[in-house]
């Protein structure tokens, strides 16, 4: 049941927007560190069996561990910037007044602070940016300056302490995400430009998974084809050439590797009209890596006039 569940999020999350991706992974390290909190809180009542602070405090930590998991599955019904960003708004109000409340409340309790605020303090510049500075890393610098947590012994960081950790922990964070965010730009541009030259492209381009079947097709291989682009999918290259070429063309993808990456073959196509139309098949062979699997693109030429000329 448990491995039904994480399959459903897992697929819900492949097809949601980044936004959404990044919320649940927040989400789920939430739980991870409230989760870590009440484990440490619960081993010092065991010590500590009298000491209702840190009872408390572990069963706070545990119902936000449980309530951060129980959310995951619904954060991917958001749809759309807007709906990611208020939804960011709430959870990060949800936070600070988590971290308010357990700070105001255990300030005077030995032993039952958390790393609870360090984290809404990183997390703040990963969801934000720069903003995320003021919008989190200053409203939990606040928090503890009025309410500052306390060690098993009693001790707490001074004033100046406390800023000059917020301001190494937020500055550091959000100047690697602001990095983090332009390499990925750059690269989601590349890939939004190939696939404006991929389905544009005047000849017919086809990509296929390591034993040969469409993955994903261009239009102007639908149209050598005399098909839409969409049906293609799912079907091994072999079966959209005549029956003659077919083996030939199973045998030369069979034949690619990283040592043989690249292939040529003229075929006759195979089309529902029985129209004749003839293609110059190249093959090139993209070797996988981790958690990547290997691909071949394709390059399908009209030479349909110079075979009807010789």
């Amino acid at each position: 049941m448990l491995r039904q569940a994480s399959s459903t999020l897992m697929s819900r999350l492949s097809a949601a927007e980044p936004h959404v991706r990044t919320e649940v992974t927040i989400a789920l390290l939430r739980a991870a560190v409230a989760a870590t909190g009440a484990a440490s809180l619960f081993i010092l009542v065991g010590d500590d069996p009298g000491n209702a602070g840190l009872a408390a405090g572990a069963i706070a930590l545990t119902v936000l561990a449980i309530v951060s998991v129980v959310s995951t599955p619904f954060l991917p019904r958001l749809h759309g910037e807007a709906a990611g960003r208020r939804a960011a708004v709430v959870i990060t109000v949800l936070d600070l007044l988590t971290v308010l409340a357990y700070s105001a409340y255990f300030a005077d309790r030995p032993g039952a602070g958390s790393a609870y605020p360090a984290f809404v303090l990183i997390l703040g510049p990963v969801r934000w940016g720069w903003r995320g500075i003021l919008y989190a890393a200053v409203p939990v610098g606040l928090i503890a300056t009025v309410w500052p947590q306390q060690t098993l012994s009693g001790t707490t960081y001074t004033v100046g302490q406390i800023w000059f950790l917020v301001a190494l922990f937020s500055v550091s964070t959000a100047l690697i995400v602001s990095v983090s965010r332009r390499t990925n730009t750059r690269l989601r541009q590349a890939q939004e430009q190939f696939q404006v030259a991929f389905e544009h492209a005047s000849i017919g381009m086809a990509l296929l998974d390591d034993v040969g079947t469409v993955v994903k097709a261009n239009r102007a291989l639908g149209e050598l084809l005399g098909r839409e682009p969409g049906p293609l999918l799912g079907h091994g290259m072999a079966e959209l050439v005549a029956e003659q070429d077919g083996p030939r063309l199973s045998r030369m993808l069979a034949r690619l590797s990283d040592h043989r990456p690249t292939a040529r073959l003229e075929v006759q196509l195979g089309r529902p009209d029985h129209e004749p139309r003839w293609g110059l098949v190249a093959a090139s062979w993209l070797a996988g890596g981790d958690r990547l699997p290997a691909r071949v693109v394709l390059q399908v030429e009209n030479i349909t006039e110079r075979k009807e000329a010789e």
